[in-house]
């Protein structure tokens, strides 16, 4: 069976409808034919968008899935990151005093919910606790020193 790599995604498939990619996610079809009362009416069976995909949260210790979440559409893609390009446009215009505000606001978040934060990124990436928070507290300090220079 063919393998295919998604342009976008760099996930690759197996090439068959239902293929499940390595988060968990299962590869549907974006439309499926549906006979409705149109459909009947007219001769024709009808398009109904089927459900998203879906991309699964593994704990990599446990295997036990931690939550499930809808995967973003191209569209949905292309949306944001139109409003990204956008909102970069206000932010370079910004005040430096402004953006070491948000940097500095940036870190304190960090610092307040390290513990929160580790627990999550232990339980989603298979992280040591003592090497999670330190990682946290190392973005903390990277904003502090940024908070400097934007």
């Amino acid at each position: 069976m063919a393998r295919q790599t998604s342009r976008k995604s760099g996930l690759q498939s197996a090439g068959r409808k239902g293929a499940s990619t390595r988060h968990g996610a299962t590869a549907a079809p974006a439309t499926r034919k549906v006979a409705g009362a149109f459909g009947r009416e007219r001769g024709v069976v009808a398009m109904r968008r089927a459900a998203p995909p879906r991309m699964a949260s593994v704990n990599p210790a446990t295997g036990e899935t931690l939550g499930q979440f809808d995967m973003l559409t191209a569209h949905q893609v292309d949306q944001r990151l139109d409003h990204a390009v956008a909102a970069f446009g206000t932010y370079r215009r910004s005040a430096f005093a402004d953006r070491a505000r948000w940097m500095q606001r940036a870190a304190e978040i960090l610092e307040t919910k390290q513990d929160q934060y580790a627990r999550m990124m232990t339980l989603e990436m298979g992280k040591p606790i003592g090497a999670a928070v330190e990682e946290i507290l190392k973005c903390a300090l990277g904003c502090r020193y940024h908070e400097g220079f934007v």
